[in-house]
């Protein structure tokens, strides 16, 4: 068996395992919201949200953090030396602990005096709001200092470990929204949500640094200080991080201005149309998890054209899997909304739909970025993402004042995406050697006819019947059919359906070897 077909068979098992654990946790997350929600109220959730999206624009650079640590470590596990993987993890906890002292110094300044004197949070509710604010700021220090272990994991390719993690998140959220709709107690519910959570998240990253100290040799904290490694690794996260307070404007920075404008129901309906984002991108997000650490060592290895098919290949899956999902969303969005809530508030359906058109355009240049970050030539492409993410923000701040309606800052995030996606061509065409005419026609040419073909039917069908059971079903499952069809006859080559064959053909020859073996014992 060759190292290719056995890397394709570890990125389609790890791909399974994560997807087993998120159809598990989209059901789990959609009923534990509709029950927090209703327990909560439209008002507290809305503060949550505000409060919240305000000390997630410092935690949401974890994310992006651990994404360069973790290509860091995924280097040298490609070149086998573990005395550097251990001191590339010693110095990203390093970096993490310098990182998080500065975000807690800034956010402690700047939050209190914004979240009291620039939001609409009711006066008799600030208390509260304030409690909030600073349980967020100790997940933010956590979520920090967890990030080189999760890279750990990611960069050993570990993802059973990951699809375990998922579960008990889904679990521990849902026991807690039980207990807020059904429980006796007599503290604030906000203030109680806000610290289960904490001690949710605390609980789920404490297992995480056990499993790695006990299954890693190279998760032990030395000591140690590599000038040349710390200048490498944190002129890379440094140029990351860059990267995610832009994100973070671009995304909780806005919720912040919408509160400015309209009252925090508004931020309500954000928080909705973000809780259905969440649980779609990250059916998506499991398959870039499986398939960075692939990415990063073919480049490493120089393998060139392996190199460049992962990435073609990656984007096309990658928008394929979210239009899966999206495409039912976008047309049955009303009907979904009143299943799923007890009461939808105002404005959700429009916030859901377009939301659902900013996921499918973010997959078109995700993949790429991936191919980017394998190099290490980052700063480019952070100052161009920056720059196009962070607009998101004045601009959407200038049009609300100005009067327009609370849509139009997803219609500006839309409109960003043309730039973005321009960008990161221009970039990989200069580093890696991706050729446009390549691009537009193995990747984004046959993305555009795959989609226009597998939405036909289904939007037909919207406009022929009426609202109900019936349409919802048969538009589902059109959906589900001319998408998976579409996506296999349009949008993979010749040698992406042999190896979908291929891969189907050995899952279910030891599938039903396994099975005939346990009979005859």
């Amino acid at each position: 068996m060759t190292d290719k077909t056995e890397n394709t068979r570890r990125l389609a098992k790890n791909t399974i395992l994560l997807y087993l654990r998120s159809l598990f946790s989209l059901f789990v997350s959609l009923y534990s919201s509709r029950l927090i929600l209703d327990a909560l109220g439209f008002d507290d959730a809305g503060i949550y949200n505000v409060v919240g999206s305000f000390a997630s624009m410092f935690w949401l650079a974890s994310g992006s953090m651990s994404a360069a640590i973790s290509r860091f470590i995924t280097v040298e596990q490609g070149l086998g030396d573990r005395e550097r993987i251990n001191r590339m993890f010693s110095m990203s906890l390093n970096i993490m602990a310098s990182l998080t002292l500065v975000v807690v110094i800034a956010s402690l300044l700047i939050g209190p005096w914004y979240i009291q004197g620039k939001t609409t949070i009711p006066p008799e509710r600030m208390d509260a709001a304030m409690v909030v604010f600073y349980l967020s700021i100790v997940s933010v220090i956590s979520g920090f200092l967890i990030v080189p272990f999760n890279s750990t994991i990611i960069a050993h390719e570990r993802m059973g470990v990951f699809a375990f993690i998922g579960v008990a998140e889904a679990i521990i959220r849902l026991l807690l929204a039980l207990f807020l709709s059904f429980g006796t107690y007599s503290m604030d519910r906000l203030i109680l949500y806000a610290a289960l959570t904490l001690a949710g998240t605390l609980s789920i990253q404490l297992f995480c640094i056990i499993y790695c100290i006990k299954s890693f040799p190279e998760c032990r904290f030395r000591p140690v200080f590599d000038k040349a490694v710390f200048k490498d690794m944190f002129s890379y996260t440094g140029w990351t991080f860059m990267g995610t307070v832009a994100t973070s404007f671009s995304g909780q920075g806005v919720n912040l201005v919408v509160n400015r404008f309209f009252t925090v129901a508004m931020n309500t309906a954000r928080g909705q149309a973000a809780t259905v984002e969440n649980v779609v991108a990250i059916l998506v997000k499991n398959f870039t998890t499986a398939l960075s650490p692939q990415i990063t060592k073919a480049y490493a290895r120089g393998e060139t054209e392996y190199f460049k098919s992962l990435v073609f290949m990656g984007t096309k899956f990658c928008f394929f899997i979210m239009l899966f999902f999206a495409l039912p969303i976008i047309l049955e969005t009303d009907f979904l909304l009143n299943l799923w809530l007890v009461e939808v508030p105002p404005y959700t359906s429009s916030f859901v739909k377009l939301t659902m058109v900013i996921c499918l355009l973010g997959m078109l240049d995700g993949i790429f970025g991936k191919a980017q970050e394998a190099t290490g030539k980052i700063r480019n492409l952070q100052i161009a993402w920056s720059i196009i993410l962070f607009l998101n923000f004045p601009i959407s701040y200038l049009l609300l004042k100005s009067g327009a309606p609370p849509e139009i800052t997803y219609v500006i995030a839309i409109l960003l995406v043309v730039p973005r996606i321009i960008s990161i061509l221009v970039i990989t065409h200069h580093s890696v050697g991706f050729s446009f005419r390549e691009v537009m026609t193995r990747v984004y040419g046959v993305i555009f006819l795959a989609t226009a073909v597998a939405a036909a039917l289904p939007v037909a069908i919207c406009f022929m019947m009426p609202d109900g059971w019936s349409r919802f079903l048969i538009v589902g499952t059109c959906c589900v059919l001319c998408t998976a069809l579409s996506a296999y006859y349009i949008g993979c080559t010749k040698t992406e359906q042999d190896r979908i064959k291929g891969f189907a053909r050995d899952y279910f020859r030891r599938h039903f070897a396994s099975r005939q073996s346990k009979s005859q014992e």
